[in-house]
């Protein structure tokens, strides 16, 4: 359950326009701009200011706790795996365990190419930045990485709850890694005391 949540917009059965502010201990956030889910298309156009969400307390991660920052998104897409966009996201937070990560600016860019129909994926940090470019599906992205990590680096990531070798069919794309400080990207997913820095 939870509580000290006001909404002050318009609200229909597939949109809502307006502000929402939380106060929940779990959930502490401002929202403002609308979000709408139809047959065709979901819109989304929005910034939120996130005071903390408790991610242990709300059953979503066991390793992340609170996170905090401040967030704007305009985009379209059904899922995951089409969505298109630009996300901007500064001062942010992120615990894991007993450690806090701090990142200035992250920008995610999410668009499809002209001529071929890929989709590009660009994530931009001030100590990294990733390109991705092809078809890829999001539901195993993430896993489908760490397994390629484990399989290059087996000492670093000896502590991994990840099985080796097993990258999915559905990942068929290009990428470019540009890694200026890594020290706290890898930390933050679990990979201590490894550095790669102006890779």
């Amino acid at each position: 359950q939870y509580h000290n949540i006001k909404l002050d917009g318009k609200v229909t059965p597939n949109k809502f326009e307006g502000t929402l502010v939380s106060d929940d201990p779990n959930v502490n956030l401002n929202f403002d701009g609308f979000v709408e889910f139809n047959d065709e298309n979901n819109r989304y156009d929005f910034t939120s200011t996130i005071i903390n969400i408790d991610l242990n307390k709300l059953n979503l991660s066991k390793d992340y706790s609170d996170i905090k920052g401040k967030f704007s998104f305009i985009g379209s897409g059904k899922n995951l795996n089409d969505l298109i966009g630009k996300l901007d996201a500064r001062n942010i937070e992120i615990s894991r365990r007993d450690t806090l990560f701090q990142f200035d600016s992250v920008k995610v860019n999410s668009f499809f190419t002209k001529g071929n129909g890929n989709k590009k994926l660009e994530i931009i940090t001030e100590e990294a930045r990733v390109d991705f470019e092809g078809k890829y599906d999001f539901g195993t992205l993430v896993s489908d990485l760490k397994s390629m990590i484990k399989n290059n680096f087996p000492y670093h990531t000896r502590n991994w709850q990840v099985p080796s070798n097993t990258i999915s069919v559905n990942q068929d794309f290009n990428y470019d890694i540009s890694i200026l400080d890594g020290q706290q990207i890898f930390e933050l997913f679990g990979l201590k005391n490894f550095e790669l820095n102006n890779f």
